[in-house]
């Protein structure tokens, strides 16, 4: 088991504050904070602080999960910008369904393998047209 002054450093660290903040907040020097680190009950500790602060940021994002699936729907229904409209309506259904990919290989003449993502590059035209169609308009 740490003692309180390591898992205070545990705490600050993971919080964000340096190691010199650290170090004076706590009353020791930079050099112990680096040794006091390699310490495999200090780095377990760390993990599991780390984990806990994970699972508990997750915890709180999925509580608020529908409102976030609501204001990006409603984002994507009311905007008049098409960009914008397809980036959110994609992200959604990445999110949901996860990354669509259709790929091919195209075999070059140096007998060569090329993976092409087909989605990926149609949608970089399709954009690119929208964008210069968008810009006649105006």
């Amino acid at each position: 088991m740490l003692d309180e002054k390591k898992l205070e450093m545990c705490r600050l660290l993971l919080s964000g504050q340096t190691i010199t903040d650290t170090a004076k907040a706590l009353g020791i020097s930079r050099q112990s904070i680096y040794t006091y680190k390699q310490d495999p009950e200090v780095m377990a500790a760390m993990e599991e602080l780390q984990e806990e602060i994970k699972r508990a940021g997750s915890e709180r994002i999925t509580g608020q999960l529908d409102t976030y699936l609501s204001e990006l729907h409603l984002l994507a229904v009311q905007t008049t910008d098409k960009r914008t409209k397809a980036n959110v309506l994609m992200y959604l259904t990445d999110r949901i369904l996860g990354k669509i990919k259709t790929t091919t290989e195209i075999i070059s003449e140096d007998k060569e393998r090329i993976t092409v993502d087909i989605l990926d590059e149609e949608l970089a035209e399709y954009m690119k047209e929208e964008e210069q169609k968008l810009k006649i308009i105006r």
